[in-house]
């Protein structure tokens, strides 16, 4: 009897280790070792409390106490004299986060995802798709078109993408009596008869034509075109923006500024409410793959809109296009055909007699007047959607690649190329 007692007792006094070992936060009632205390203010930080409890713990049982959280906002709860283990698990507590007891040291983290969290917008599968969007705006000048006879046309079809077909100055014939007939090209003039014809023909600048079937061929091409067009004052890219994105996620390129308009709430309180304007094109791409070929399929909401002052109202023009395009790794769109007018004054007449103020003797008008000039502007965008490889198509097979380097050479082969077919085209 006396060894059962005897036994029972033992392994009571050995459970009740074992239990204080397993969650040290039972053991803080009674006597507290003056060398386990510490006392914390409620302006500092998270991380510097951590780290003055790890020294207590170092020096205590000789594990460190390491947050792989940084948080440098106050804790905001003053502790007087507590246990060094009790702090830490009140101010880990407080922000949400978990810790984890390990025979060298004491690993603060944060809680792991649950499922139903994994499945909503913190969490993405290792096979996740990415697509990266390139967009070029290009603004061109409608009437220096006109005047250089440029033909700019974005056409969509079945077959695939035409692409500034008739991109160029149109030539010039001279007939033997001295008629200029504008797109001919043969020997015969404007009534019909044949005559000798002398033909002039500057430069034309051309893009490629039409294709069935295109893979990343337009996109460097056309930026070349553009180049060529700001350098003959044609028009301008206004940006070249390049983003890569989610696969289901919207993409926003915006080139402009916001606009605040000054309202009145139903309290009278003055309130400011933004509006967007200038060039914004919206995206947002969906990857499928199908009998083994990979496409995207594009959502765009394409926008551009201008700010008119005036005095009694403010408003805002703006032209806007919805449109779905499916389109392989690789593949551009071409959106055109959106245009806007910008009025210009000029001050005409007789210089210092037409900017005369208006009260002396009214010679302003006498001398001078205003004209307005209205400048037609078109706005092209062309995008690109590229597949990005997912992490584990990086991780099996990493590429050492510099693409600031590649991009700059490519731009640079395709100027030489237009260069050279330039030249060829002087030649003929």
């Amino acid at each position: 009897m006396k060894t059962l007692i005897f036994s029972i007792v033992i392994t009571l006094l050995f459970s009740t280790q074992f239990f204080s070992q397993q969650n040290p936060e039972r053991g803080f009632q009674g006597y507290q070792n003056p060398n386990k205390l510490i006392s914390l203010s409620s302006n500092i930080s998270f991380s510097q409390a951590i780290k003055l409890i790890s020294k207590v713990s170092e020096k205590v049982t000789g594990k460190k106490i390491i947050s792989t959280v940084q948080i440098d906002s106050a804790t905001g709860i003053e502790l007087n004299r507590m246990n060094y283990f009790q702090a830490m698990v009140i101010l880990v507590k407080m922000a949400n986060l978990v810790y984890e007891v390990k025979p060298d040291a004491i690993i603060i983290k944060k809680p792991a995802l649950s499922k139903k969290e994994m499945k909503g917008n913190n969490y993405v599968s290792v096979n996740a798709r990415e697509v990266k969007i390139s967009a070029v705006f290009f603004e061109s000048d409608v009437n220096k078109a006109k005047e250089r006879g440029i033909d700019w046309q974005t056409i969509f079809s079945s077959q695939g993408l035409k692409f500034g077909g008739q991109l160029g100055i149109l030539p010039q014939t001279t007939t033997g009596n001295g008629t200029q007939v504008t797109g001919t090209t043969g020997g015969t003039s404007s009534n019909g008869t044949t005559s000798n014809n002398t033909q002039q023909q500057s430069p034309s600048f051309k893009i490629g034509g039409s294709a069935s079937y295109s893979l990343g061929g337009l996109f460097g091409k056309a930026i070349a075109i553009f180049k060529l067009f700001e350098s003959e004052n044609i028009g301008q890219i206004i940006s070249n923006p390049s983003i890569t994105v989610l696969n289901g996620t919207e993409a926003r390129l915006q080139d402009g500024q916001d606009l605040a308009i000054k309202q009145r709430d139903f309290s009278g309180n003055i309130l400011e409410k933004f509006y967007s304007i200038g060039s914004i094109i919206t995206v947002t791409p969906h990857v499928f793959h199908e009998d083994g070929i990979n496409y995207i399929l594009l959502n765009i909401h394409v926008e551009r809109s201008s700010f008119v002052p005036n005095p009694n109202n403010t408003i805002i023009n703006k032209t806007s296009a919805n449109t779905r395009v499916v389109l392989l790794n690789g593949e551009e769109t071409v959106i055109g055909g959106m245009f806007i007018n910008q009025n210009t004054v000029i001050r005409t007449g007789v210089p210092i007699l037409k900017d005369l103020p208006w009260w002396f003797f009214g010679l302003r008008y006498i001398f001078g007047s205003n004209q307005t000039n209205v400048i037609k502007k078109e706005l092209v965008i062309l995008i690109k959607a590229t597949l990005v490889p997912t992490l584990k198509e990086r991780l099996a097979g990493p590429q050492l690649k510099n693409p600031i380097r590649d991009q700059i050479r490519k731009y640079q082969n395709d100027i030489k190329y237009y260069h050279f077919n330039q030249s060829n085209s002087n030649k003929n």
